[in-house]
Order: C-alpha cells, then structure tokens, then sequence
C-alpha cells in the first residue's frame, strides 16, 4: 500500500460516503445539499475545480441511483415558495462556480464524468452489500463479482486513457486498445495500482457503511424515534467515529498543504532594471525567427546583413539590457506572463546567434568572441533565483559551448586567456544546485492544485521529485567545466608547446583552482596521453569515458590552406622575370 493509493482511494470513500448520507437520509432537501455544498465548494480554496466536478456528478448519479432503487412512493409532490427561493439559491450558487470554471474540452469532460461514474458505481454496490434486501449468502458472492467487473473496467480505464479519449472507431483502434491493456509492462504497473487502490476503497466504504449499520445512530427521517442502545451499539459507535477520524485526518492535512504552497519572497525589483527592455526586445509574434538564423547561418553576405539591418534596434536594445549594472529578472508574476516572457527570452535568444553565426562566416575571430560574449552575459543573467528552465538557461548555455569550441582551433594564447576568465565567472556566479531547487519547488508548488499534489505524492513515497533536474544541472556545469579545463591546456600548449603532466601545473596562473566534477564531488580526471590529452569521467554505466580530448589543432584542409598561403607568400618574395 501505498500514498498513491491512499489519495486516490480516500477521496473517493468520502465523497461517496457524502453521496450515501444525502441520497439515504431524509432530511429537508435544502438541509442536504447545504451539507454537500459546504464539503464540495471549500475545495474552490485551493482551488480544485476538477475534484469538485468530478464529486459532484458521483453524489448525483449516487441520489439518482438510490432514489431508483427505492421505486415511487405514495408521497405527494410539494412545492412551496419557499421551495422556490431555495432553488433560486441553488441555481445562484451553481451559476457562480460554473462561471469561475476553467474551460474544459470535451476529452475532460469525458475524463471527470467516468471518475465521477466509477466513485458512484462503487459507492452503491457497497451500499446495495451492507443494506441490500437479499440475503447474504446472494449479496456477498455478486458484490464480490461486481468488485471484479469494477477492478478490470477501472484497469482498463487507466491502460488505455489516451486512447479513449481520441477514439477512431475502427478495428485498428480496439485492436490497439487490447494490445495496450494486455502489454507485459502495463498489466504489471495497472494491477499494483487498481487491486489495492479498489480494495482500499470498497472496505473503507463497506466498513464504514455496516458500523452505521450497526450503530443505530442516523435517523432515518425526521420522525423517527430514538432507536434503543446496548453494548453492541457503543461499541459500533465508538468503532464508526474512530473510522471516520481516520478516513478525514488524511484529508484534512492533505487540504492544509495544497492550501498553504511556499510563499514567493517580496521582491522589489529596481527601476530602470533593464528586464523589461529584454522581454519587449524579444516579444515579437510576427517575427520569423528561423528565416532570420537560416539567412545569417547559410545565406549570403548581402542577405545576412539585410536581416541584421531589421533588427538592428531590438540588438541594441539587448546590449544595452545586459549591461545595465541594475539587471534583475522579472519573478513572481502570474503564469500568462511568464509564459510570454519564455517565449520573449527564447526570440533574444535566436537575435543573439543569428548575429554570431554572421561574425562567424564574415567577421574576424575578435568581433566572433566580442558577439558571442552577450549570449554568454544573458546565461548568466537568467540563472540567477531561477528552477530549471530549459529555454531560459540550459539550450543557450548549450549553443555558446559548442560556439567555442567551434573557434578553440583558431584561438591564440591571449584570446583563450580572455574567455577562460568570462567562463570561470560565469561558472563561479552560476545559481547553486539548491538554490536551483528552492526556487524549482516555490515555482511547482505556485503552478496549480495538480502539480502541487503530484510534488506531495511523490514526497510522501520517498522519491526525489528533482532527481532530473538535479542530474540535467550536473551534466550542464561538468560539461562547462571541462570546457573551462579544455581552453586553460589549449593556452597552456599554446605558450610552452607541451602539456601539462597534471591539472596542478595550470594553478594560478591558467586556471585559479582545480576544477571539481559535480557528479562525483572529486577533480578532473586527466589524463596526459601520447600526444595529447583527455579529460573522462567515471560514469556508473559507462565506466571511464572521455568527454574531452586535445590539444586542438586545425583540420587537415585548413591546414593545407595556411601552408598553400605560405608558399604563395614565398613565391612572391622573388623578383619578377621581364619578358
């Protein structure tokens, strides 16, 4: 047993159990769904809209059952004005919900009437076990049989959710919902999860249902008398209200942590901070950011420039962003516009490479570094009091690691001494990993009622929910450090044309400390080879495996050219012959 079957099984116990008090006892019908109304609407504080759809079509199909298993009674029909203001309220109170309601599709909606259907479907099958009119001997045999049928639909149900809610109606379509219900891997996960998850419910409900049974404690309508009490009946009382305490304590402190998610810190951003200056320079929905990269990536001088020359404006206006000394990033906002600002960073982004892909094929190797350098600034600006954001950090840092080592082979020593030192700032001022992980968690936990609880369940079972992430931000830094290692021996090489026997021979003068793998907590490993080098990593997996190797020198075809270029150049040192 598990948390996953304990939140999906209790709820639901509850509800129905709400379901059974309000379809059985017969009170004033006002009295009833003010009851049902208070435990479903307090849902609306996290809020869950979904749970109080889903519950509510189960209490609805739970009183429509039961008042159809009761048959037509000889009871007048009355309605009064009083009746009718009631209903107003009803009426009003429904319409408010609805009103506030997130837009669901027909998909979800299909989704949140089958739950609703199998809570009320389990919930009257305990119901018809405990106060059925047959005997025992007939009820429990098909409530056990209906149990079944219920386990394999709710199986079912759950192996094949994606594809029920595209239906294609054709023999392709139920040949693939068999052969997905009947995969090795998903009977083995559906059954751990849909056995348990059903026998937690039905005995909870069954339990609680022949303990009110026996407790003699609910009247059934408003005349009846005080039913006798003895021994049997304290004990099922006793037994009833120690049952529910523990049905509803659960349930109480899982709506105390979706209610309280960690609060975002006060935050008083600067004026003039230049965050605003970076999103308006990237929040452009015509703009065709990929004919932009593709013409300064592949296209012609001419053309490259005439695409730099359109948004020539938008550039200066994200240099001059970056480097305002008063950048802070733009937080704690409401997810629309954090989802427009992504977008936003993702076009400063393509801005930045379209224009160092032209420096690249058109531009010396200065100009490529001094365009390179923004990119690398907007990285380290946006790591910053951040979670793990792929378009905001990890693809660009990606995309300026590969454009060094693009021009690693073309560098000399006091260029590779310049972006040693833009790289190991901006390494020593990256966000730590459990910085990384507060704010990760702060903004989960501030991203719907869903999310949260997701976080929560996985908590609960002892799994890391950002073990991940946490393994992405050690691939991401050992990777820039290794880089940072690669340029300190290229310079090295580059200055005593030789490598260094160890990485200590780089201290302080290439590199100012030994650089440390955040996968192992441990230095570097180098090893210094027959002509060259390689930096590897001990991998659980792989083993001992290079992801570095060097020195770096220039293809075969670039050096052709360089010697091609020379003996042209000796050539025309001799005097001309005249004709």
């Amino acid at each position: 047993m598990s948390v996953y079957h304990l939140i999906d099984a209790l709820p639901a116990a509850f509800f129905g159990l709400l379901g059974i008090w309000a379809a059985v006892v017969r009170r004033h019908w006002f009295l009833r769904f003010s009851v049902v109304c208070v435990f479903l609407l307090v849902c609306l504080l996290i809020p869950a809209y979904e749970v109080v759809i889903e519950f509510g079509i189960a209490i609805a199909l739970i009183m429509t059952g039961v008042w159809l298993a009761r048959g037509r009674r000889h009871e007048p029909f009355r309605f009064s004005l009083e009746s009718a203001l009631l209903a107003m309220v009803v009426v009003a109170i429904g319409s408010a919900v609805m009103a506030k309601a997130p837009e669901f599709g027909w998909s979800d909606w299909l989704n949140l009437f089958s739950i609703g259907a199998a809570v009320a479907l389990i919930s009257l099958l305990c119901l018809w076990l405990v106060f059925g009119q047959a005997r025992l001997s007939r009820r429990l045999p098909l409530g056990l049989l209906g149990l079944l049928v219920f386990t394999a639909l709710y199986y079912f149900s759950s192996a094949t959710h994606y594809l029920l809610l595209e239906p294609e109606w054709s023999f392709a379509w139920v040949k693939s919902l068999w052969q997905r219900a009947i995969d090795p891997k998903v009977l083995s996960w559906g059954l751990g999860h849909c056995i348990p998850t059903s026998l937690l419910g039905f005995t909870t409900l069954c339990s609680v249902l022949v303990l009110t049974r026996s407790s003699r404690w609910f009247a059934v309508s408003e005349g009846d008398l005080p039913q006798p009490t003895n021994n049997r009946t304290q004990a099922a009382r006793i037994g009833l209200v120690v049952l529910i305490l523990c049905l509803f304590s659960p349930l109480c402190y899982l709506f105390y942590r979706l209610m309280t998610p960690m609060p975002y810190p006060v935050v008083e951003m600067p004026v003039d901070n230049g965050w605003d200056d970076l999103v308006a320079a990237g929040d452009s929905n015509d703009f065709d950011y990929s004919s932009f990269v593709l013409s300064t990536q592949y296209g012609f001088k001419a053309e490259g420039q005439q695409s730099l020359s359109q948004v020539r404006n938008r550039l200066e206006l994200i240099d001059q962003a970056l480097s305002n000394t008063r950048f802070s990033i733009g937080k704690y906002k409401n997810s629309a516009q954090n989802e427009k600002e992504r977008w936003a960073l993702y076009g400063v982004k393509w801005l930045l490479l379209g224009r160092f892909y032209f420096s690249e094929r058109f531009e010396s190797l200065d100009v490529q570094i001094a365009q390179l350098l923004p990119l690398l600034q907007l990285c380290k600006q946006l790591n910053k009091d951040v979670g793990f954001d792929w378009y905001r950090e990890n693809e660009a840092e990606i995309h300026c690691r590969f454009a060094f080592k693009r021009m690693l082979v073309k560098l000399n020593s006091q260029q590779c001494r310049s972006i040693v030192a833009e790289l190991v700032k901006y390494d020593r001022e990256r966000g730590s990993l459990e910085n990384r992980l507060y704010y990760q968690r702060l903004a989960d936990e501030n991203s719907g009622w869903l999310k949260h609880l997701r976080l929560l369940m996985q908590e609960w079972s002892g799994k890391d929910p950002y073990a991940e992430q946490s393994q992405q931000y050690q691939f991401i830094v050992r990777h820039m450090r290794m880089q940072i290692a690669q340029f300190a021996l290229q310079q090295f090489f580059l200055e005593h044309n030789r490598l260094p026997e160890t990485l200590a021979e780089l201290v302080p003068e290439y590199l100012p400390a030994i650089l440390i793998d955040p996968h192992t907590n441990q230095p570097l490993h180098y090893q210094h080879l027959w002509g060259g080098y390689a930096l590897t990593t001990q991998d659980e997996d792989a083993g001992d495996r290079a992801l570095v190797t060097g020195p770096a020198a220039p293809y075969l075809w670039q050096r052709l050219q360089a010697s091609w270029q020379g003996f042209r150049t000796w050539l025309e040192g001799f005097p001309t012959t005249p004709r």
